[in-house]
């Protein structure tokens, strides 16, 4: 299967990570933002896609009302990552027979990824250190590791 490094757009965005971070993590004096933006904006496009091509229905704010909408409606370009982290922990997207503790852990992951890694340092602050690149970067592979092991593509 070609999830990872197929045609996707968050597969895309993950290989452009890899290549930045292969060719350009050396320069000290650069702000390395740039390198880890494609494993930052992957994880949510992987999820995105994960969402549409098995037809989950997610729920959104819709002018100040929670709403379900479908992968065909307007609405599905308004699902944000916090939606779909959502889904994830409300809906049955995984395989059968998956410990449920395994299930919280993926959610706690990924929840921490998104509120320290992606926002933490996507919105308002610079990378300068390379072992804060390291560090999202084995990261961002820990969560395809886990999502693309457990989640079930075939509903």
């Amino acid at each position: 299967m070609n999830l990872l490094v197929g045609e996707s757009d968050y597969g895309n965005s993950f290989i452009t990570s890899e290549w930045l971070f292969q060719n350009f993590l050396k320069d000290d004096n650069l702000d390395k933002t740039f390198i880890v933006s494609g494993y930052l904006k992957s994880i949510e496009q992987l999820l995105f896609y994960y969402a549409n091509s098995t037809g989950k229905t997610v729920t959104i704010n819709k002018n100040g009302e929670w709403e379900k909408v479908k992968p065909n409606s307007d609405d599905y370009t308004k699902v944000t990552l916090g939606n779909l982290s959502h889904l994830l922990k409300e809906s049955d997207c995984f395989m059968n027979g998956m410990e449920p503790k395994l299930k919280k852990l993926i959610f706690k992951l990924l929840n921490g990824w998104i509120n320290e890694e992606r926002n933490g340092y996507f919105h308002k602050e610079n990378i300068n250190k390379k072992e804060i690149v390291v560090s999202i970067r084995q990261k961002t592979f820990l969560l395809y590791f886990l999502l693309l092991g457990t989640l079930d593509f075939a509903q």
